[in-house]
This record gives structure tokens, C-alpha cells and sequence, in this order.
């Protein structure tokens, strides 16, 4: 088991190749994937970084493998433990409602007493709402994917977010997730 684990939910495969895509960046052994059309969330608990995956659908809903697990969340124990959140959603279908489902589950694992991580600035972003910023709008809670409209970014952003993810990881615990 690595110190690192993705847990994902994708019903048309882009959050699965974002995940895949996160998962590549980090040294073998050192990371685990999970999705949650397969795996109960409690997976996630022995993990020291936790990296959840989960698209936004229609007016701000969560996607429907996250659907089958939300109320397992209330049960998820890790309190102390560090999190990072990335989003798929359509910025300019849904411009209202962009990242919503990041913003939830972020305010969820907050409540259970995890760390976040990972944060991702807003800029290069079209968007009118969503419940996935900082309290001073200039980031998202996690890093906003957009492979509908800027699917050409969408691997710059993820190595990127990698490698501030992993700094962010090592200044906030003392601990190298890999040598």
C-alpha cells in the first residue's frame, strides 16, 4: 500500500482518465487508485494523502457512482488526514453550477475533520457561480478540470497540481511522500 490514494467515480470517462492521468505522475508503489463503482469510500482511510475524483452533472449534482456513496461518508474516519479534490465539470454548459459537486464534497470531508490541499486558482476560468471557490473567490477547493471546453489544458493542469499538490503535502505534514 502506498501513502497515496486516488478514489474516483466517472460515468463518462473523464474523471477516469483525469484519475489515471494523476496516477501516472506519481512513482510506482507509492500510490493506489480506486473507483467507486467498485469500492466502498472507506478504502481511503489508511491512506496519509487521499486524492478524491468526482465530476459535477446537470445543475449542480454529484455524479452517480458518488450518488451510491455520499451517505458513506458520514461514517469515513479521517480526521487528521490530508485531502485534495480535483473536478470535472462544463464551464460554459453549466456556468452556474461549475465544480458545485468539488465544493460539496469538500465542505463533507472539512466537517470530518481532514485537511485540504491542493488548492487551484480561478484565473483562465469562464464561469458565473460555484459553491467550489474560497471564501475570497480567487481559488477553487481543488483543481477544476474542463474537458468539454479546455480539454487541451487538462494535462498541463494535472502535472502542475501534481507537483504543488506533492510540496503542499510535504510543508503541511514533514513527511516526503516518495524518495
Amino acid at each position: 500500500m502506498g501513502k497515496v490514494c486516488i478514489y474516483f467515480g466517472s460515468s463518462t470517462g473523464f474523471t477516469e482518465m483525469a484519475a489515471e492521468s494523476i496516477f501516472d505522475c506519481f512513482p510506482e508503489g507509492c500510490c493506489d487508485i480506486y473507483n467507486a463503482v467498485d469500492d466502498t469510500v472507506d478504502v481511503v482511510e489508511g491512506y496519509s494523502l487521499i486524492i478524491f475524483g468526482i465530476s459535477t452533472w446537470d445543475y449542480g449534482g454529484v455524479q452517480e457512482d458518488w450518488q451510491e456513496r455520499w451517505g458513506e461518508l458520514d461514517n469515513l474516519k479521517i480526521e487528521g488526514k490530508y485531502f485534495a479534490i480535483f473536478g470535472m465539470g462544463d464551464q460554459l454548459g453549466y456556468s452556474a453550477w461549475f465544480q458545485d459537486a468539488m465544493g460539496d464534497l469538500h465542505s463533507r470531508l472539512l466537517a470530518l475533520g481532514a485537511f485540504p490541499l491542493g488548492y487551484w486558482p480561478t484565473e483562465g476560468y469562464q464561469f458565473s457561480q460555484s459553491r467550489a471557490l474560497t471564501d475570497n473567490a480567487k481559488f477553487f477547493v481543488g483543481l477544476a478540470l474542463d474537458d468539454a471546453n479546455q480539454d487541451k489544458e487538462t494535462a498541463t493542469r494535472i502535472q502542475t497540481w501534481h507537483k504543488q499538490l506533492v510540496k503542499d503535502y510535504q510543508e503541511a505534514s514533514g513527511e516526503r511522500l516518495f524518495d
